[in-house]
Parts: structure tokens; sequence; C-alpha cells
């Protein structure tokens, strides 16, 4: 009777923990220390574009190839061995998609909570090319009112707009009435 009971509560706190985790807006994983699934939520599900089932008592390695040698690897298997947590963003070609990671080891292996920050790190880098464009404008409209020849204009155009590219070398051509250069 007494067995039965403390059966059921273990049952009953499994069910509020597996609850729990799938009400997460985060995706969420674990894996043993054989890199097997163990648990993945709904959210994680959608993220990966993968059904549970199919990852489930597969190894992460299996289903996720190129994700070998890559941060994720090193990242968890640091975890792992180390019993620390750890967190890092990083893309994943695969999937075209960027995703914060925060990993947790426990004495069974790890759990995993993620999100996919694509749209955020976008926004960050069209941020900061927006950024550097508005700087560049306001530095080349100083530099126009310091200067009276027009080529010293343009180069100094040239110059910052080779920067932005990230080119070693650009070029102004100059049309001349007759169409020569």
């Amino acid at each position: 009777n007494e067995r039965k009971r403390a059966e059921l509560e273990l049952q009953l706190q499994a069910d509020r923990l597996s609850s729990i985790l799938e009400s997460f807006s985060d995706g969420f994983f674990s894996v043993d220390k054989e890199w097997r699934y163990t648990y993945v939520n709904p959210q994680a599900e959608k993220m990966l574009g993968t059904k549970r089932e199919d990852l489930l008592n597969h190894t992460i390695w299996e289903v996720y190839p190129e994700a070998i040698g890559t941060t994720f690897d090193k990242e968890y298997h640091k975890a792992l061995s180390r019993k620390k947590t750890t967190s890092f963003v990083e893309f994943y070609k695969p999937m075209a998609k960027w995703f914060e990671v925060h990993v947790y080891p426990f004495a069974e292996g790890l759990s995993v909570y993620f999100q996919d920050v694509t749209e955020r790190i976008n926004t960050e880098r069209e941020l900061k090319v927006r950024a550097n464009r508005q700087r560049i404008i306001t530095d080349l409209g100083l530099s126009a009112l310091s200067r009276t020849e027009l080529s010293a204009i343009l180069n100094e155009a040239i110059e910052k707009l080779a920067d932005v590219l990230e080119v070693q070398y650009a070029k102004i051509l100059e049309l001349l009435p007759d169409g020569k250069s």
C-alpha cells in the first residue's frame, strides 16, 4: 500500500514536471550521457522542424550530424564533461537560424533551453548598418563643408564606401559630355 502511494506520488510529480516543460515558450530538450534525446517539448519540435518521435532515443549527432565540430558540439561536450552551465548564441547553417542556447548539466545528462533569435540578430545587424550609413553620411557632409574640390570629396566618399562594403578597392569614373571617361 505504501509502495503504491509512493509510485502514485512519483507519477504525479513526473506529470507536473512534464506539464511545466510542455508549456515553455522556449525550446527544451534533454539528452542522456550517451547523447540520446530523452525529452523534447513541443516548442523544440517546432523550432527544430522535427517531430519528437524522430528525436527520442536517437543521438543528437545521429539526427544532426552537421552539428559535429560546431559550437553546439563543443559547448555541449564542455558542459557535460566539466559539469558546468554554459550559454552561447550561434548560427546553425543547415537551418539558417541563429539560436540562443542555455545548457545545464545534471546527473543523467544535459538539459538544453533554446530560442530562435534569428529575427533579433537580423534586426541588430540592420540597425548597425543603418547607424554606420548615417555616420558615414554625417562624416561626408562635414568633410564636404571643409573642402572645395569635388575630387577630394568624391575620393573620401569612395574610401568610406569601400570600408562599408569591406572591399580593398573602389573607383569613381567621371563620364565626360562626349561619353568618354
